[in-house]
């Protein structure tokens, strides 16, 4: 199984590598060409931004806990080895985490833990907080376009994630609702500037890459109304245009 870096890519490679996604892909034209030009843009991004690059300069990291050095490419985890195992519940993450394990945490440990978030929701970037975790690969797209056993558990993630936000899938309207402890739980992300915006974005996009569009859409238009109301003031307008980029 051949594993592609993003950062190793050049453009020729690049399209090679997003006509093989389409051609394998059971999405509609419209949504696959919203799908392309998000991963063009992403891996442009990539390419382009120094705040993607591995950094050991970092001398406060966000959990504290580790502190890696900067790897090479031979020294970077297979994103296929670990991120499909791990998802499929057959084996851990870098830190010996399960799948399972990370869903049964209770809110306080989510909001402590600042290394399981990239292995719930991958991206095609490398995140510059953990760089160990793995990206997404052609070979990890394709899979979550056949593995129902994938795609289920992304979407468990997701409903983890949106219980520790205080909200809840209304199956009667088929819309993202506050939660009855809402008031409760915004008191923990709804705060200016808080990690969980980035963490916000993280989610949107890995929804978009991997195809959850119902989800992705309940989503953001939860958010639209939490920014306009119980969030006006705290969720910046700037923070409001990342995460409708994300949702693209």
């Amino acid at each position: 199984m051949t594993t592609i870096h993003p950062a190793s890519l050049d453009q020729s490679t690049r399209n090679a590598m997003l006509a093989q996604v389409g051609a394998t892909s059971n999405w509609g034209p419209t949504a696959l060409c919203r799908k392309i030009t998000r991963l063009i843009s992403d891996l442009f991004t990539l390419i382009i931004s120094p705040f993607y690059r591995f950094s050991s300069s970092n001398p406060n990291p966000s959990m504290g806990k580790r502190v890696f050095s900067t790897p090479s490419i031979s020294q970077t985890p297979r994103p296929n080895d670990l991120l499909l195992n791990f998802y499929r519940g057959t084996g851990r993450n870098i830190d010996g985490r399960t799948f399972a394990g990370i869903l049964d945490w209770d809110d306080r440990q989510l909001e402590a833990d600042h290394l399981f978030i990239q292995w719930l929701f991958p991206t095609l970037v490398p995140s510059k907080h953990n760089p160990t975790a793995p990206v997404l690969t052609i070979e990890a797209l394709r899979a979550f376009q056949n593995e129902l056993v994938l795609v289920g558990n992304l979407q468990d993630a997701f409903t983890r994630m949106i219980r520790f936000y205080g909200l809840w899938f209304d199956p009667a309207r088929e819309t993202i609702q506050r939660a009855p402890n809402f008031g409760l739980r915004q008191r923990v992300w709804l705060t200016p500037n808080n990690h969980n915006f980035l963490r916000i974005t993280r989610i949107l996009t890995c929804l978009n890459i991997l195809g959850l569009d119902h989800e992705l859409e309940m989503f953001k238009h939860a958010l639209e109304s939490i920014a306009a109301s119980e969030g006006k003031g705290i969720i910046s307008e700037e923070t409001l245009k990342i995460w409708r980029h994300a949702a693209l």
